[in-house]
């Protein structure tokens, strides 16, 4: 890992720290992944990296990895964090992958790949263990009746 991000290193600062956009690329998969390459993995601990990497191979990238960094709407980005919620995803793994994304576009404006943030729009609404609950304790008040 340490051999890749010193070569994406080596490659963006050799360009003025302008070698993305130097190469007019806008395929979200390589900005995030390069971003998370050069400015995300070398603050984490190996296996933290190793876990956050896995979490935008397997959820992030399947859904987004093909798409323009324009493409990636509020709206899209809603419907990802719902389907994940309904999906069971546990809620600390869907904060992850929204402050990764989150980070990621704060960079990606910085950079003038997008003009706006679209992360601090989405509303997450926490899985309602209590409204499980709730549901659970009306249906018992219903079966003693």
């Amino acid at each position: 890992m340490a051999k890749k991000v010193a070569a994406k290193t080596t490659e963006v600062f050799t360009d003025g720290y302008i070698s993305v956009s130097a190469r007019e690329e806008r395929n979200f998969r390589v900005l995030m992944q390069e971003w998370f390459d050069i400015f995300k993995a070398p603050n984490l601990e190996s296996s933290t990296a190793a876990n956050r990497q896995n979490m935008l191979d397997n959820h992030v990238f399947k859904t987004f990895g093909s798409l323009d960094i324009q493409d990636i709407t509020l709206e899209r980005l809603q419907k990802f964090f719902n389907a994940k919620i309904i999906s069971g995803t546990a809620m600390d793994s869907i904060g992850k992958m929204k402050g990764l994304i989150n980070n990621f576009f704060i960079y990606a404006v910085k950079k003038g790949f997008v003009r706006k943030n679209p992360v601090p729009d989405i509303s997450i609404r926490k899985r309602a263990d209590s409204d499980a609950d709730e549901g659970k304790a009306k249906a018992l008040r219903q079966e003693i009746r």
